[in-house]
């Protein structure tokens, strides 16, 4: 018999149940009129964990079934809970890539949280908005929780054309340790946004890095030295 694991929610089922769910934040109406900022500011640490207390660590849980790419809500939730929000990012981060999106745009009440066990009486646990927590976390301390990548398997890395929602999923697919093979998604459009991309993600730049632009194949190859620095020159091919 396996054992349940060691919870961080201190308070029983029967008091969990009780919690009523926390509303986010929101701008005023007077000063977000004269603004273009985000209405909905999202959970301070303090509401994160309150919204987080109220989660009954379902044995089969249904907000894991119902969410499209299966993150693991109540790892995630646990973890934050435990205070560590950037291990709860990496957590997120192992199923999808695009947290800070998905907790803003997600159609959460027909997906992970239709699923949870507390809707059905009343509502359900707040995934969206933790999961757009430790995103914003993450920015404001300038932390990023990355689940472990593949090691390079040799000089050559293989990149995805395009950078959009599905390219930086894919990509992030890909890089799995079970499938053993770097990428990094690039932006299709154009050159300049290419090779800041280039430069900017951690472990991309070398002394030098040439990118070979294969028209119509939908797909670049790059192509790096074994040493490495923090910036790289980048030239073109065709």
């Amino acid at each position: 018999m396996t054992d349940k694991p060691v919870s961080n929610n201190p308070l029983p089922n029967k008091e969990r149940i009780k919690l009523p769910r926390q509303r986010v934040p929101e701008q005023e109406a007077q000063i977000r009129a004269c603004n273009f900022h985000e209405v909905n500011l999202g959970f301070p640490p303090e509401m994160a964990r309150q919204e987080s207390l109220r989660c009954i660590e379902c044995p089969k849980p249904g907000c894991i079934e119902k969410c499209p790419v299966s993150v693991n809500v109540r790892a995630v939730i646990d973890l934050i809970l435990a205070g560590d929000y950037l291990g709860a990012a990496s957590k997120v981060r192992e199923d999808n890539a695009l947290p800070a999106i998905t907790g803003r745009v997600c159609p959460v009440e027909d997906q992970c949280e239709s699923g949870c066990v507390l809707g059905k009486k009343g509502e359900p646990v707040g995934i969206a908005y933790l999961e757009r927590f430790v995103a914003d976390w993450e920015r404001e301390t300038g932390q990023f929780g990355s689940p472990v990548s593949a090691p390079a398997t040799g000089p050559m890395t293989n990149a995805l054309w395009g950078s959009s929602s599905a390219g930086g999923s894919a990509t992030s697919s890909v890089a799995e340790p079970s499938r053993n093979e770097p990428a990094l998604s690039v932006p299709a459009a154009t050159v300049a946004v290419l090779v800041t991309v280039l430069v900017a993600v951690p472990g991309a730049g070398s002394d030098s890095v040439t990118v070979t632009v294969s028209p119509g194949a939908r797909a670049l190859s790059i192509l790096r030295s074994s040493r490495r620095s923090s910036c790289a020159p980048v030239t073109f091919s065709r």
